[in-house]
């Protein structure tokens, strides 16, 4: 069968098929290299309650609270949930509630995520960046009882509210409440910032959008209210966290200070660029590190490029209605990677954790596709028909290496 009409029965596919396909395939996956090809991994899965890794910090926090300056690297809502869903079915393995819950909110988060990409690409193009997402190495995170299920869930959600509050058309006098995309938003946003600190990489990122948009949308104020909304309300759960912490007597800036723990230094890390190694020490952990760090760059360049040069503003604007606006989406999701970027090179002097911090969400993926878009649409499958594959045959390969208890990322 020819490579088109393969894409013409993609095209044919419906979103339930496609979903349940690729929830499946990425459970039997796990099952098979878990229960067959490394059968440690499934005493380490099911059995285990103490894996040496950050799981073990969020189970001690679900299990004892915040008694540590440490401790408050971890924001509260993942602990908070694991310690709730343990204690209303009185199961004392919270290691299990992690790691069932994480796969769990990534299955219901998927939904969301393909009705966004469906939106934004035409199908096949937007099948394929769905499957590079789903079975990226990366995406063993959201199945091992990290953040980033729950963080994939709310940018899922977030993604999906902003596209469709950018699609309509309509107008509402107060949007925050009498709307339900906006409220969906506000909540998704405060949310996140009770499950990870990206508040500041999100400020920058936020706020060099807006310029954009004053430079070239000064009229879309869609786009100025989702932003402020979502930085308000983002703003609102680290503050919450914030005050918390210092009524447990840890100051107001813990979370910030508690990143010492982790032998974190603010300084110019030029071994990142010039003799770059993973904290695992693998190269293969080290190829996504790379890719990572360098790909927002790239694109960021390719983008800036595009668009100054006035060759093409596929970097700046999609049409809606007969009318261009600014792509905020690509600009907000291109920005807050190269933020991850410039995190990484100001703060350690080798690559921690920065592949999961980029490719286990689904921001990036967004950016690629639109990044891609540069190319004819043939061109662009066939592009991303490789990626999918190369990804696929590492996801498969990173779940042999967290049977062994191998660093993952």
């Amino acid at each position: 069968m020819s490579f088109d009409k393969i894409f013409e029965r993609i095209e044919k596919w419906k979103s339930f098929k496609i979903i349940s396909i690729s929830i499946l395939l990425y459970l039997i996956t796990m099952i098979v290299m878990f229960c067959f090809i490394k059968p440690e991994g499934f005493n380490r899965y099911f059995l285990l309650e103490k894996q040496s890794n950050d799981i073990d910090i969020y189970i001690n926090i679900a299990k004892n609270g915040y008694n540590s300056i440490s401790d408050f690297a971890m924001f509260p809502l993942w602990p908070l949930l694991i310690k709730g869903i343990a204690t209303a079915t009185s199961t004392s393995n919270y290691m299990r509630v992690a790691n069932f819950t994480a796969f769990f909110i990534f299955s219901l988060s998927l939904p969301f995520l393909w009705l966004f990409l469906k939106k934004s690409f035409d199908k096949s193009t937007a099948l394929l960046l769905f499957l590079c997402f789903v079975f990226n190495p990366l995406s063993i995170f959201h199945s091992i009882g990290y953040t980033e299920s729950l963080a994939t869930f709310e940018f899922s959600l977030w993604l999906y509210f902003i596209r469709k509050i950018l699609n309509n058309n309509g107008n509402k006098k107060n949007p925050i409440f009498f709307n339900l995309d906006y409220f969906v938003i506000c909540i998704v946003s405060f949310s996140l910032g009770l499950t990870r600190p990206i508040f500041a990489p999100f400020l920058i990122s936020i706020l060099m959008t807006l310029f954009i948009i004053w430079k070239f949308d000064t009229n879309n104020k869609k786009s100025y209210s989702v932003l402020l909304y979502t930085l308000l309300f983002m703003f609102l759960g680290f503050l919450t966290f914030a005050f918390f912490s210092y009524w447990k007597g840890f100051g107001l800036f813990a979370s910030f200070k508690a990143q010492n723990s982790w032998d974190r230094v603010l300084g110019l890390h030029w071994d990142v660029v010039f003799s770059p190694i993973s904290v695992g020490g693998s190269d293969n952990v080290l190829n996504w590190d790379l890719q990572a760090f360098w790909f927002p760059l790239i694109f960021l360049l390719i983008a800036l490029i595009f668009t100054y040069t006035k060759k093409s503003l596929f970097a700046l604007e999609y049409e809606i209605g007969g009318v261009k606006k600014v792509d905020i989406i690509f600009w907000l999701a291109l920005l807050f990677s190269c933020a991850h970027s410039a995190i990484q090179f100001l703060s350690y002097d080798r690559f921690f954790s920065t592949s999961r911090f980029i490719f286990a969400i689904p921001l990036f993926y967004y950016v690629i596709g639109r990044i891609l878009e540069i190319f004819s649409k043939k061109v662009r499958l066939f592009i991303l028909l490789i990626y999918f594959v190369y990804s696929l045959g590492f996801f498969i390969y990173w779940c042999t290496r967290y049977a062994r208890g191998a660093w993952i990322g």
